[in-house]
């Protein structure tokens, strides 16, 4: 098998201990990328953040962001593709982080947008942990939902992409419960104390089929490599899906192959087996 494309998620996957791409990683990356394999960046993180990897490790290819919300060549900077909240759906986002008394980030492709005091004092966190003159991340800080409000009528069009917090997993788990029945927005587990949300029919298995045919790439031709709950629909997707034996289960579950851990270089290793190796 002759694979074409690669797609690779970021946190618990590519990254290893401290936040760092293993050099065993970089290495196997590069020489995949020099024998014409377009080596992708699927995350859930905001496109600013998914183009400064994709320039870590080296490669041209488009990235994905946002868990799937962005498909762009930044490169080129042509847009692939790209979906963001309508009216109604963050209109029922508001409504429920207030019911739910829960702390919220969206996102636009370079920004993030906070609610709440806790929130304002992540986000700027999360901008101080990423933010570089190649990778720049503002920050919106908003203490009432009037005035979240009137900040995401502003950006209407551009958000593609919720993170709510709570300290209270019941919160969290009738809040999920809640939009599941009540609205047809994407849901991503991202955590004990959080949850993902994205716009009407957006993951990143989408967008590698979407990614895949605008490369005129065959499904079998697809390495999708994750450890998450929101890595489900592209290792499904892709002619091999793998699983990080660190990843959870719902995941190992439906994946063709589990790799080693993020720690241990695990996406080295599918890359030197089934890319780099000419029987593999």
């Amino acid at each position: 098998m002759s694979y074409k494309l690669i797609c690779i998620d970021v946190d618990g996957t590519l990254l290893g201990e401290n936040g760092i791409i293993p050099e065993e990683n970089i290495l196997a990356i590069e020489q995949a990328y020099k024998k014409g394999v377009q080596v992708v960046i699927s995350t859930g993180r905001i496109y600013s953040n998914a183009v400064q990897i994709a320039k870590r490790i080296k490669v041209k290819s488009p990235v994905i962001a946002a868990n799937g919300a962005v498909v762009k060549d930044w490169y080129s900077g042509k847009t692939i593709f790209h979906a963001s909240f309508k009216r109604d759906e963050y209109e029922k986002l508001l409504e429920l982080l207030s019911k739910y008394k829960l702390v919220a980030h969206f996102y636009t492709m370079d920004r993030v947008i906070a609610y709440s005091a806790i929130g304002s004092i992540a986000a700027l966190v999360y901008k101080m942990k990423n933010y570089s003159k190649s990778n720049k991340i503002y920050v919106d800080s908003y203490l009432t939902l009037k005035s979240l409000r009137k900040k995401l009528k502003d950006l209407e069009g551009h958000i593609v992409k919720c993170v709510l917090y709570s300290i209270d997993k019941e919160s969290l788990r009738r809040f999920r419960k809640e939009i599941e029945d009540t609205s047809d927005m994407s849901i991503f587990g991202a955590g004990s104390y959080s949850i993902e949300i994205g716009p009407k029919g957006v993951s990143k298995g989408s967008s590698v089929k979407i990614l895949s045919n605008y490369l005129n790439i065959n499904i079998e031709d697809v390495i999708c490599i994750g450890d998450n709950e929101n890595d489900i629909e592209m290792v499904k997707y892709a002619g091999l899906g793998v699983a990080m034996c660190n990843g959870v289960d719902s995941l190992k579950e439906v994946a063709d192959y589990v790799t080693d851990t993020n720690i241990n270089s695990g996406v080295a290793k599918v890359i030197n087996k089934f890319i780099l190796t000419k029987n593999p």
